[in-house]
């Protein structure tokens, strides 16, 4: 089955502070939540952007865009999600705060002073009592840190199987922006492009907490990660390292995890008049093994496999490779999706690319609080000539950048 998102983020707040960035980081968020790295449909989004009126013009509107993010569509849009029974993420980006009684709550758009707004203990309360396989929510607004620690009621301060939380402070501390941008948004997005992901290119909820934590000092606000889960299911897929059929071919190249791989000049590909293509194929793969630290050489004074490969020395695997090895061996390596980004841009005609990305490009400015020239804000038909060659161009080497390069046949052992 698919995974459901509800995003919502509010910047404007009659009679009180508005925010800056939270529509912002709400939009590029759904952007990366959207698709994996190779194009995969992800999560199925809906967005909920509490704006300035003013700000709003007709490129705002779209499917699954709700324009407003009051408290009564909020809370039936997380019923909605809660009923869900495989994956449902829950972000919410906008002002966080503590009730007369300092209970903490989130405020949408129509809040009534410190009273109005979704209770923490409630959306907890949801989240515990759903069938969804896993439910990840993720709050960047202050006090965050809360949920789940609110005295209320002992037998309601907990995360029941399944449920992972990002808080972007503790429950006493605010969350803070810099250069227009939330600070835990901001590494939150950099890990969900592939900061964080794994050799794999698996990106997980505990491996974003970790660089979240590392990004902010002791000294600033202090993220906090709760979770009860039961298995760590990607966010998100990004580029892997290493593919998994190359991670299954471990144990062929390795009979043990502890044995070494003897190298020559017959698996360097430069070698013309020695090297086999059989294993100019293996070492491509254990280049790619190199990279993600799952291989060395053997001898300390050299760090590049060509020198290892001409001096007729081997390799062996790190403690990481060791454990990859295991994993292999044991049959669990499995379900990194093809990565086929490459592929799909081939099949785009260059004008074609270019059409998309000036639609994309004048649809979504408007969410960033930017305004492009009244001379291309048409459309594509209607732009003028000379802009219209510029990005057929622009698109043509893009392409040429994205063409895939000839890659040897998978290998299976080495060859005398």
């Amino acid at each position: 089955m698919g995974k459901r998102a509800l995003l919502v983020g509010v910047d404007h707040y009659p009679g009180m502070q508005s925010l800056q960035s939270c529509v912002r980081d709400t939009m590029t968020l759904r952007n990366l939540l959207l698709f994996h790295a190779n194009l995969d449909v992800n999560y199925d989004c809906i967005t909920f952007l509490g704006m300035d009126p003013q700000l709003v013009t007709a490129a705002h509107i779209q499917e699954r865009i709700v324009l407003g993010a009051t408290k009564s569509v909020v809370q039936q849009a997380l019923a909605s999600l809660f009923l869900y029974d495989d994956t449902v993420l829950f972000y919410f980006s906008g002002h966080g705060t503590k009730t007369a009684n300092g209970t903490m709550i989130l405020l949408p758009t129509d809040r009534d002073g410190r009273q109005q707004g979704i209770y923490l203990q409630e959306l907890l309360d949801m989240a515990n009592g759903s069938n969804a396989r896993q439910i990840v929510l993720i709050l960047d607004c202050c006090f965050a840190g809360a949920i789940g620690e609110e005295f209320i009621d002992l037998q309601r301060m907990w995360l029941r199987p399944g449920v992972t939380v990002l808080a972007a402070a503790s429950p006493d501390q605010y969350a803070f922006a810099r250069d227009g941008q939330s600070v835990f948004t901001r590494a939150l997005l950099l890990g969900l492009e592939g900061g964080v992901a794994d050799p794999r290119g698996w990106v997980t909820a505990a491996a974003l907490y970790a660089f979240i934590e590392q990004s902010l000092g002791p000294w600033e606000q202090r993220p906090m990660y709760k979770s009860n889960a039961t298995e760590m299911r990607p966010i998100r897929y990004c580029e892997p390292i290493v593919s998994d059929d190359e991670l299954r071919l471990i144990p062929v190249l390795f009979k043990e995890s502890t044995c070494l791989l003897d190298l020559d000049k017959s698996f360097e590909p430069t070698q013309v008049d020695s090297a086999k293509p059989e294993n100019v194929a293996i070492f491509h793969v254990l280049r790619r093994l190199q990279l993600a630290r799952m291989i060395r050489p053997t001898n300390p004074r050299e760090d590049a496999l060509y020198w290892t490969a001409m001096h007729h020395e081997s390799v062996q695997l790190t403690p990481l490779g060791q454990y990859y090895w295991q994993l292999a061996k044991a049959g669990k390596i499995g379900g990194t999706p093809a990565f086929t980004r490459r592929l799909v841009m081939n099949h785009l005609e260059p004008e074609k690319l270019a059409q998309i990305f000036h639609e994309t490009y004048e649809r979504l400015a408007p969410y960033f609080n930017y305004t492009t020239r009244k001379e291309t804000a048409v459309p594509w038909a209607q732009v003028p000539d000379t802009n219209k060659q510029l990005m057929i161009a622009v698109a043509t080497e893009v392409l040429a950048a994205l063409q895939p390069a000839a890659t040897p046949d998978t290998p299976t052992a080495p060859s005398a």
